[in-house]
């Protein structure tokens, strides 16, 4: 008996939604007749005005770990948690007496650089 290709497809689909069902990525049609965007090009191209409007003016120049630092710091203020962070900070330099303590920055990507030659946050 041979195998027929639609009848593989068919159950590959059904496989997928049975495994991504609960996520909710299915919804599709129902965002779509929401009207909400469905695709990553808005976000993208947010990205792009954004870190070339802040981080790529005339005469700016950035060191990439000083630049994933002024993006975190951007994404706390724009996304209102800027005072909540900085208590956070706050509660644990004060409970952990840390001096000489250096903010660092997170890598934002998967493809960050294992270890950073220097970790001032100067521009």
């Amino acid at each position: 008996m041979e195998a027929n290709p639609e009848i593989e497809q068919l159950q590959t689909e059904l496989n997928d939604l049975q495994k991504h069902g609960g996520s909710g990525r299915p919804a599709s049609p129902t965002f779509r007749g929401l009207g909400v965007p469905l695709g990553s090009g808005a976000i993208e191209s947010s990205i792009r005005r954004v870190i070339n409007l802040r981080l790529k003016g005339t005469g700016i120049f950035w060191r990439e770990a000083n630049a994933q630092s002024m993006l975190q710091l951007r994404s706390l203020v724009i996304s209102d948690r800027w005072d909540a962070s900085m208590s956070e900070m706050r509660e644990l330099r004060r409970t952990t007496h840390l001096s000489g303590w250096i903010w660092t920055f997170s890598p934002m990507n998967a493809k960050s650089e294992p270890e950073l030659k220097s970790t001032q946050n100067t521009a």
